[in-house]
């Protein structure tokens, strides 16, 4: 019996001791399962036998919960076929079996995630189990599929633009890829288009291959971008083609690949082709423009072995065709007049047409004598009857000429003289004159008016004022407006350098009514700001003063700037009272409104002392060619009998060009009541007015 315990004590002694030794590793085993961050899983072909914590984890579920549980439970249903047949071949120890496998799984909370499977059969206990090692790819795979998506979209996106993408392997001398637009834009399968590498080169137009070929050799120095012609395959249309090639280098500079863009720009070539076109041609008729025809002259003053010829054509009463024709019929005149211009000409030169009815002609090579019978058949040319619309029209034109080497040495005074020509030759219709320089004049006198049609747009003009004085006491009474012309070119000039211009021309109401705008302004201004107010009188001529807006302007700028109707004066010229009606019609309403009225210059023009003495004025002002005779028997006489009649009239008198103190003396002897001149002061800019004149007077 003691022997038997003895045995029995031993045996139990040395099961204890295994099962320590088991207890140790599989506690050691524990510990480093759960110290992994894959999951580890130990199972048979249908129960989990053992999981690590990471295997609860990623599961989520509480530790120990996985042990005894169908594994199937934790994966998709979709899924559990492809799981089975795998764990199937595993237990067969199929060889051939791949050891990793993806599969979706579901989580406890019914969440699906990714995971990649590494799977060994062992022998555990006796028995056969799968040992599995699991990891977590769900980040992994959204993030490839994430990449997957953008790719194909990108792929898209390069596979639709008008744009070809390539990349060439320098070192092996091979496209490494191209997208779908190379094979449109070449005319060509994409296949071939890779296969061959010097494709691309075979098909560039034979008059830019040299030329291309030479900026590829400038590669390594950086980008390069050029554009070149190729012959399209299966079109046989020339294409024109952007080329971008960037250059890829390695850690020792040397070219490995070269990376780039092509792009299809026939259309824009073609568009810049037809904007080119339109920007040098007239699109009504197709002939030159304006731009076109300076362009030409300019490279041929370069150029000239003998007399150009140039000329300007301005169809006679083309205005009236519009008018009653219509524009239609207008248009298509034009147009035949376009081609009879091209006819006569043939390959003698060229014509253009500078705008509306006014077409120029440039003949090279002509001399003197062969101009009048060139002219000639011109005009007889032109005269020929034109049918429109089942219409004969008959048309004449002025012509004036002008010769490069003989008029001008340069092609834009030639332009110049050839208008001013033409204008001389419209005064007669249906008639031709050649520039002469005796047109100097006239010249001058368009070139100012040219400008002078911008000059209140461009706020070129100025106003000075001019003070005037009482002659007794020097008190300031007032001031008179005067416009000057600060003119780009010809710097600043006075009224009787542009005025009469601007009367012949129909400018003077404009710049007229700039005037009244500005000074009523003014006036309002120096209230304002407080400044000493003194009346201002504008010069009117007899253009404006006949103008059937001059009232309604005047009440307008009145209340809009909100002045006494007391601060503003106008002076007129006695030639206002040859319609002696119409005038005293317009002096009353400018009385009613409480605008004094000055007669300006007066024993200068044309008067009549009945009118006079009828007229709404308030004040006669002496010319100055009168104060400059004061000295002299007969110079004090007229002054004196100017002032004794105005003053017979209750008119103020006022003296202007006083430029000496002799003749201030004499005037304030002869009753002279008011002065303005040189001798007080110079017209002076408002600044200078305000500063010297306003202030020192007040």
């Amino acid at each position: 019996m003691a022997e038997t315990n003895k045995r029995i004590g031993r045996v139990d002694s040395s099961q204890l001791k295994r099962l320590k030794s088991f207890l140790q590793i599989k506690h050691l085993f524990e510990a480093v399962s759960d110290a992994i961050e894959e999951a580890i899983i130990i199972h048979t072909d249908t129960v989990v036998l053992y999981a690590n914590r990471a295997a609860h984890k990623m599961v989520g579920v509480d530790q120990s919960s996985l042990t005894g549980q169908p594994f199937a439970k934790f994966i998709l249903k979709d899924h559990l076929n492809v799981v089975s047949d795998w764990i199937h071949c595993m237990y067969s120890e199929d060889r051939k079996i791949d050891p990793r496998l993806e599969i979706k799984c579901i989580r406890d909370d019914g969440s699906l995630f990714d995971i990649e499977v590494i799977s060994r059969l062992l022998t555990w206990n006796k028995q056969k189990v799968v040992l599995s090692l699991a990891r977590d790819r769900t980040n992994l795979n959204n993030l490839q599929t994430e990449y997957n998506r953008t790719q194909n979209l990108l792929e898209k996106i390069i596979d639709n633009l008008e744009v070809g993408i390539w990349s060439v392997d320098v070192f092996r001398d091979q496209i490494i890829t191209a997208s779908k637009p190379v094979s449109n834009i070449y005319g060509v399968d994409l296949g071939e288009f890779l296969e061959n590498r010097n494709f691309w080169q075979e098909v560039i137009h034979p008059d830019d291959k040299e030329r291309v070929k030479k900026a590829q050799n400038k590669l390594n120095s950086g980008v390069l971008r050029h554009q070149y012609r190729i012959i399209h395959q299966e079109s046989s249309e020339i294409r024109y083609i952007e080329d971008l090639t960037v250059p890829v280098l390695n850690e020792n500079k040397e070219l490995i690949r070269l990376d780039g863009i092509v792009i299809d720009i026939t259309k824009q070539k073609h568009d810049e082709e037809q904007l080119q076109h339109l920007a040098y041609h007239d699109d009504l008729t197709g002939l030159l423009n304006r731009k076109s025809l300076e362009k030409k002259l300019a490279a041929m003053q370069e150029d000239v072995e003998r007399n150009v010829l140039l000329l300007y054509v301005d169809l006679d009463r083309f205005g009236r065709i519009n008018d009653t024709l219509g524009y239609e019929t207008g248009d298509i005149l034009l147009q035949e007049v376009a081609e009879r211009l091209k006819t006569i000409v043939g390959e003698q030169g060229f014509a253009a047409r500078m705008g509306g009815d006014d077409f120029a002609i440039v003949i090279s090579n002509i001399n003197e004598k062969e101009i009048n019978s060139f002219i000639n058949e011109l005009s007889k040319e032109l005269k020929r009857e034109i049918l429109v619309k089942e219409m004969n029209i008959y048309i004449t034109a002025s012509i004036g000429g002008a010769i490069y080497a003989k008029d001008t040495e340069n092609y834009q005074e030639l332009l110049n003289h050839a208008e001013i020509a033409q204008i001389s030759a419209k005064k007669m219709t249906d008639y031709y004159v050649l520039y002469n320089k005796d047109m100097s004049q006239l010249k001058s006198n368009i070139i100012l008016e040219s400008s002078l049609r911008t000059a209140v747009e461009r706020d070129e003009f100025e106003l000075y004022y001019q003070p005037q004085y009482k002659i007794k006491t020097g008190e300031l009474i007032g001031a008179e407006a005067l416009i000057r012309w600060n003119h780009p070119t010809l710097g600043h000039l006075g009224p009787n350098e542009f005025i009469a211009i601007a009367e012949e021309s129909g400018l003077i109401e404009e710049i007229g009514r700039w005037v009244i705008h500005n000074v009523c302004y003014q006036i309002k201004y120096w209230k304002e700001e407080r400044y000493p107010v003194v009346p201002v009188s504008i010069n009117l001529s007899v253009r404006q003063f006949y103008s059937k807006n001059l009232i309604s302007d005047i009440k307008g700028i009145l209340a809009e700037t909100q002045i006494a109707s007391e601060l503003l004066g106008f002076e007129i010229t006695e030639s206002i009272a040859i319609d002696f009606k119409v005038a005293n019609s317009v002096l009353e309403e400018l009385r009613n409104i409480g605008i004094g009225i000055s007669v300006d210059d007066f024993g200068t023009g044309y008067s009549s002392l009945a009118y006079l003495s009828k007229m709404p004025i308030s004040c006669l002002k002496i010319d100055r060619s009168f104060i400059n005779n004061l000295g002299s028997k007969d110079g004090n006489s007229i002054v004196k009998a100017i002032i004794t009649l105005a003053k017979g009239l209750d008119l103020k008198v006022v003296a202007e060009g006083v430029e000496t103190a002799e003749q201030k003396v004499e005037l304030e002897e002869l009753g002279c009541d008011f002065v303005q001149g040189y001798f007080y002061s110079k017209p002076l800019s408002v600044s200078v007015f305000e500063r010297s004149i306003l202030y020192e007077n007040f």
